[in-house]
């Protein structure tokens, strides 16, 4: 967990969104090796896209670790490890504390 940092949920218009309390997110794209960050959001409205990430326990206010950045980013979420093209990867917003 990054310590010292909670996350805010929102709801509008019965949709749930979670963000920081400061303006230090990037996609996990931004993250550099053995970083560790937690998930915000997941910037696409792609529910294939978003089932297939869930599946894998990438959902928001959990911890990602960048593994591996090329040739494709790997991520590990709590004992999972997942290999994502870089444009899934820039799409999963992360708070960098």
């Amino acid at each position: 967990m990054v310590e010292g940092k909670k996350l805010k949920k929102i709801e509008l218009n019965n949709e749930s969104t979670y963000h920081a309390d400061d303006l230090n997110e990037i996609p996990v794209t931004g993250l550099k090796v053995n970083e560790k960050a937690r998930i915000v959001r997941i910037n696409t409205q792609d529910t294939v896209k978003l089932r297939k990430l869930a599946a894998f326990g990438i959902l928001p206010d959990t911890d990602i670790i960048v593994i591996q950045k090329y040739p494709a980013y790997v991520v590990q979420v709590g004992f999972t490890q997942v290999a994502l093209d870089s444009d899934i990867a820039s799409e999963i917003i992360v708070y960098r504390g």
